[in-house]
């Protein structure tokens, strides 16, 4: 399905932007998250925005891979609350 919908939107300019599958790897397997297709612009509110640190949603699109794999890694094996 999802390759279906990346031809059809080569060309059809009113499909909105779809969000895409992150897989992170953990000691207990793999999980899947999904990263926004589109900036909420919380990191608007931060005083000091990182992309690789504070300011930005775990999920946001201008965060860096590598930063949100660590994030979700740590929620995933200490279960530290991330946004």
């Amino acid at each position: 399905a999802t390759a279906l919908l990346e031809r059809l939107a080569h060309g059809q300019p009113r499909l909105r932007a779809r969000p895409r599958l992150f897989p992170v790897a953990h000691s207990g397997g793999r999980e899947y998250f999904a990263v926004r297709a589109t900036c909420c612009l919380a990191y608007r509110t931060a005083a000091s925005p990182d992309p690789d640190g504070g300011g930005y949603c775990t999920a946001c699109p201008l965060r860096t891979d590598a930063s949100r794999a660590e994030r979700w890694r740590r929620h995933l094996e200490e279960g530290v609350p991330c946004s």
